[in-house]
């Protein structure tokens, strides 16, 4: 990887490698192995490649977030908000958005990505996004946020989906998980 010029090759394998990195619990290996990957896209572009760079700037913003750089996280969801262009992309960047609120530890604030999430879904008709993902992170921040009863309809909606995009599960599991805490 480190001998390899600016190409698509060069990208993918940095995507792949800050991936492994990122779940392997080493944020700041994976964020430098991701800069490799932005600075071959700077050069060769989107055309090249026919990879969005919202996709890096995801992925950037989940290992800053790891990495405990909640605003350059929160920064790069913004961004990714901004250069959205469907709303398939625009849901997935709420989500994230939402997510990286709660984990900062402001389920409050999440509220309002979570809620722009499940619009954009419900305008989409769910190309591009499964409704299953929407009601996980409606669990994560209303759970987290003590909302019981809200938290408590999107576990049901959760519970009912039968959608193969299991991705974001996790964020049913820990929204249910603090819904039950905030129950007593």
């Amino acid at each position: 990887l480190l001998q390899h010029g600016p190409d698509q090759v060069l990208i993918r394998a940095a995507l792949a490698a800050a991936h492994a990195l990122r779940i392997g619990g080493k944020p700041l290996d994976a964020l430098d192995v991701l800069q490799r990957a932005f600075d071959a896209y700077a050069i060769i572009g989107q055309e090249c490649i026919n990879l969005s760079e919202r996709l890096m700037i995801a992925l950037r913003s989940l290992c800053r977030l790891q990495a405990g750089d909640v605003a350059g996280a929160r920064a790069d969801a913004h961004r990714a908000m901004l250069n959205g262009i469907n709303e398939a992309q625009l849901g997935v960047a709420a989500i994230g958005l939402a997510a990286i609120e709660v984990f900062a530890g402001r389920p409050t604030t999440a509220r309002p990505a979570v809620e722009q999430a499940m619009t954009l879904w419900s305008r989409m008709s769910g190309a591009g996004i499964s409704q299953r993902w929407v009601f996980c992170a409606m669990a994560l921040v209303h759970g987290s946020a003590g909302t019981i009863d809200a938290a408590a309809d999107a576990l049901r909606a959760f519970d009912a989906d039968t959608h193969d995009a299991h991705v974001f599960d996790f964020g049913a599991v820990l929204g249910r998980a603090r819904m039950l805490a905030a129950q007593g």
